[in-house]
Parts: structure tokens; C-alpha cells; sequence
């Protein structure tokens, strides 16, 4: 529904995020405020205490990436979607670790139903060869962390495949309005589930104002 639509100029939230992300990859706080210093600081602590706890178990560090692109396929070779790791570790014993950085304030997915986490596991079985690929959300701002270890790839890449058939699909689609789900989707202007679920917000004499605006939104 957003084709067409042009990109909208990122939200200071979005911006910030991908300021702490770099923090994150450069190992510096600097110019940080003291609480964006100390987010980026738990997620270091994080990284520094999963790696002595890797070690403990006999696993060596074979790759360290941040911010790695990362690309899911199909049965045939095909480009299913793609996408940017914060963190991924690749150890001598064929296992991984996939880490992604949440610098918002409200909680996300649980890591065993997230689609974001699984598909990036997937890529990373597929391009290192990894048995196994264990994912972690870490939320520093809720002071608060979630992992899930998959390994069952060819599900996987099963469920993804069909998410993106259900997507395409005109009979299939069934919008769902929420708050979260519409706040960043440029289509709201003409979509039917938005105005169903938001018009009675709208006080009668204002009927004819443009839901899709935020500020009136609000």
C-alpha cells in the first residue's frame, strides 16, 4: 500500500537510534547525553559478558561483525529479503550469536516469534554454515535482554516464504489497525482499516480532515 508513496524524512527517534547503533559499533559514548551513555554502555556490557560466557563454554570467536548485511534465500536461490545485523558472532564450534540493539522505550516481539530475528538467524546459517544461531534483543532501556537459540532452518525458511505469499496475495491480506502498526506507514491516507479504526476520533465537525495527519491524529 506505500508504493508510491515517497519517503518520509526519518523522526528524531528514528535518528537517534541510528546514532546509538553507530556508538554501539564504534565502542564510543561521546557527545551522548548520560542517558543515551548509558544505554549504549549496557548494550556493551552485554556483548563483553556474552563473550566470557561464550568463552567459559570452549566456544573461539571465529568472526565479529557489526552492522552486517545480511540476506535471506530461498529453495532455489532466490532473494527472500534482506536486512542489517547489529551484532553477529561467528565461533569456531559452527554455532552464531545474533544481537540487535532496541533503543525504544516500548517492548518489542519476544526473540522465538519475531520474524526480524529469525530471518536474520536464517541468513546466517545459510551464508556461514551455522548449525545453530542463537538471537538476543537487548533493550537497554528497559534495562532488559531476550534470547532464543534456532535451529530449525528449513521451517524457517518455510514460514518467511509463506509471509511473503500472504503479503502479495489480494485475498489473503486482512489489515489490522493499532497504534504501534500505523504510526510509521505512509498509507494511512487511503487505507480503509485506519479510517474504520480511527474516525470516531475525530470529532464530527472535522470529518473532512486528513486522519493520516499526525498532529490532528492526535
Amino acid at each position: 500500500m506505500q508504493k508510491g508513496f515517497p519517503e518520509e524524512p526519518k523522526s528524531p527517534d528514528a535518528e537517534e537510534g541510528t546514532m546509538l547503533h553507530a556508538c554501539v559499533a564504534s565502542g564510543k559514548t561521546d557527545g551522548l547525553n548520560p542517558e543515551q551513555a548509558a544505554a549504549v554502555t549496557f548494550c556493551l556490557d552485554y556483548l563483553e559478558n556474552l563473550m566470557k560466557q561464550r568463552a567459559e563454554e570452549g566456544k573461539k570467536v571465529v568472526q565479529l561483525l557489526f552492522e552486517e548485511h545480511l540476506t535471506v534465500y530461498g529453495e532455489i536461490g532466490e532473494v527472500l529479503t534482506e536486512g542489517i545485523a547489529d551484532v553477529v558472532v561467528i565461533y569456531d564450534d559452527k554455532s552464531a550469536d545474533n544481537i540487535d540493539w532496541k533503543f525504544g522505550r516500548g517492548e518489542v516481539t519476544p526473540v522465538s516469534v519475531n520474524y526480524q530475528t529469525a530471518a536474520y538467524s536464517l541468513a546466517i546459517h545459510q551464508r556461514f554454515g551455522c548449525y545453530q544461531v542463537t538471537a538476543h534483543i537487548v533493550q537497554p532501556r528497559l534495562f532488559k535482554y531476550d534470547r532464543y537459540t534456532f535451529d530449525k532452518f528449513p521451517m524457517l525458511q518455510r514460514s518467511i516464504r509463506l509471509c511473503i505469499e500472504a503479503a502479495k496475495s489480494e485475498t489473503s491480506i486482512v489489515l489490522r489497525a493499532t497504534e504501534n502498526g500505523c504510526k510509521y506507514c505512509r498509507a494511512k491516507s487511503i487505507c480503509p482499516a485506519f479510517r474504520e479504526k480511527f474516525a470516531s476520533l475525530v470529532p464530527a465537525e472535522s470529518e473532512s480532515r486528513d486522519l493520516s495527519n499526525p498532529d490532528i491524529l492526535l
